[in-house]
C-alpha cells in the first residue's frame, strides 16, 4: 500500500494478489475410509483424495488494484471514492472416465473392427480470462446541527470474461481432429449499477429514524459463442427500501423496530450453463425477494446488558434445486419455493468484576416451506 495525506484529503493505493496452484480435492470418501478400515491407519484413510489423477490442478492468478480517496470538503461534507480493477487468468483440469463424445463436441468414428466409437476417457481443461472494474462513490452530509446524517452514493461494477474448455487428452480421439479441441468458447459480460440514499435522523434524545432506498440493476450479456452460437442478454432490476425506528425511554432502555426488503439476482449458471451439454436453453427466472421485520429491546445495567430480538422473514421466488445435476455435479436450479422464517434471539452480557466477563446467546427459530414447486425431468412441474 502507498498512502498520501493532504490537508483535507487522503489517497491510498493498494496492490495485492498472487498465483495459486492447488490439487483439487472436493469429493467425499466412504465411511470405511473415515473409520480407517482401508489400511488400518484412520488418520491416513481420512486424508485419502479420490481424485488421483496428478494433473487435477486448479491454477489461477488474480492481481488486484485499488485506489481509495477521501476528501473532507468542509466540516459537514465528506466525499469518498473507491476505484478498483482486477484481472483473473487461470484454469483447472479434470480426468473424466467413459464420457460420451457429443458432450465434448467430438464426432463418433469407426474403430479398427468397424464398431462405432462414441465414448472415451479424457482430460478436460476449463479456462477463464476475465477482468472486473468499478467505482464506488459515497457522499456523507451531516446536517440539522448534527441531528441528521445523509449518505448518498452508488456501486458501479463491470465484468467481462472469456470462458473456454478444451479436451487436452483422450484415450480414443477422432483421428482427423486437431489437438486441444474446444468444446465451449464464449464471452460473458455483467454490468451492475446500485445507487442508494440513506438518512439517519435524531428527532430528540429519545427518537431516531433510519430510512434508505437502494435501486439495483444487473445485466448479463452472453455473446461471441464460437461453438453453439448462443447469444442472449437479460436484466434484473428491483428497489430495496428499508425503514427503522429506535426509541430510548431512559438511559438503560432502548426499543427498536425495522422493516426492509432484500433481493438477489439469479447467478448466470442458474439461467444457462454453456459449459454443460445437457443444459436446457436459457430460462427466465425471477430474482429472489425477501421481506424482513424485526422488533427488539435492549436493557443495560452497571455490570451487563440484555438484548431480545424478534424477527419474521418472508422469502419469495427462492431459487432451489430443480432436480438433477450438471456435469460438474452441481444441482440444476429454478424458482420453486416460498418460505417463512421466524424466531427469537436473546443475548446476555455480564462483567461482574474487572478482567472477568461472560456472554450467553440463545436462539429459537421456526422455518417453514409454505409452497414448493418441483420441476420434472423433461419439462413440467408438480
Amino acid at each position: 500500500s502507498i498512502i498520501h495525506y493532504g490537508s483535507k484529503t487522503t489517497t491510498r493505493l493498494n496492490l495485492f494478489g498472487g498465483p495459486e496452484k492447488t490439487h483439487l480435492a472436493f469429493e467425499g470418501v466412504s465411511k470405511a475410509y473415515l473409520d480407517g478400515d482401508i489400511t488400518g491407519d484412520r488418520r491416513k484413510d481420512r486424508r485419502y483424495n479420490p481424485l488421483e489423477y496428478p494433473g487435477e490442478i486448479d491454477e489461477f492468478f488474480q492481481p488486484h488494484f485499488q485506489l481509495v480517496h477521501s476528501w473532507q470538503m468542509n466540516e459537514d461534507l465528506v466525499f469518498q471514492n473507491t476505484f478498483f480493477y482486477f484481472m483473473g487468468d487461470g484454469y483447472f483440469q479434470q480426468f473424466k472416465d467413459d464420457r460420451w463424445f457429443p458432450e465434448y463436441g467430438l464426432e463418433p468414428f469407426p474403430g479398427p473392427d468397424g464398431e462405432i466409437i462414441d465414448t472415451t476417457d479424457l482430460v478436460r481443461r476449463r479456462e477463464v480470462d476475465e477482468w472486473d472494474g468499478g467505482w464506488i462513490p459515497n457522499l456523507q452530509w451531516t446536517h440539522g446541527g448534527g441531528r441528521g446524517s445523509l449518505q448518498a452514493g452508488a456501486a458501479i461494477r463491470l465484468h467481462s470474461g472469456r470462458h473456454f474448455g478444451t479436451v487436452r487428452w483422450a484415450q480414443r480421439y477422432p483421428p482427423d481432429l486437431p489437438p486441444d479441441h474446444r468444446y465451449y468458447d464464449y464471452m460473458l459480460d455483467k454490468t451492475t449499477i446500485q445507487p442508494f440514499i440513506q438518512e439517519n435522523w435524531r428527532f430528540n434524545e429519545r427518537w431516531n429514524l433510519l430510512a434508505g432506498l437502494t435501486w439495483t440493476s444487473h445485466r448479463y450479456d452472453m455473446h461471441d459463442d464460437k461453438v453453439k452460437d448462443v447469444a442472449f442478454d437479460t436484466s434484473f432490476s428491483y428497489l430495496l427500501p428499508r425503514l427503522g425506528v429506535a426509541f430510548h425511554p431512559s438511559e438503560r432502555w432502548s426499543i427498536y423496530g425495522n422493516v426492509s426488503r432484500g433481493g438477489r439476482e439469479p447467478a448466470f449458471r442458474d439461467l444457462y450453463d454453456p459449459q454443460d451439454y445437457w443444459s436446457p436453453p436459457p430460462q427466465n427466472l425471477d430474482p429472489e425477494e425477501l421481506t424482513g421485520f424485526e422488533l427488539g429491546a435492549r436493557y443495560t445495567w452497571p455490570t451487563g446488558g440484555a438484548t431480545l430480538n424478534l424477527y419474521y422473514l418472508d422469502f419469495d421466488n427462492a431459487i432451489v434445486w430443480a432436480g438433477g445435476l450438471d456435469n460438474n455435479g452441481d444441482p440444476v436450479t429454478a424458482n420453486g419455493a416460498v418460505t417463512e422464517h421466524k424466531g427469537v434471539e436473546l443475548d446476555l452480557e455480564w462483567a461482574p468484576r474487572p478482567r472477568w466477563s461472560g456472554r450467553l446467546s440463545l436462539a429459537w427459530s421456526d422455518n417453514t416451506i409454505v409452497e414448493v414447486v418441483e420441476n420434472i425431468w423433461g419439462g413440467g412441474s408438480m
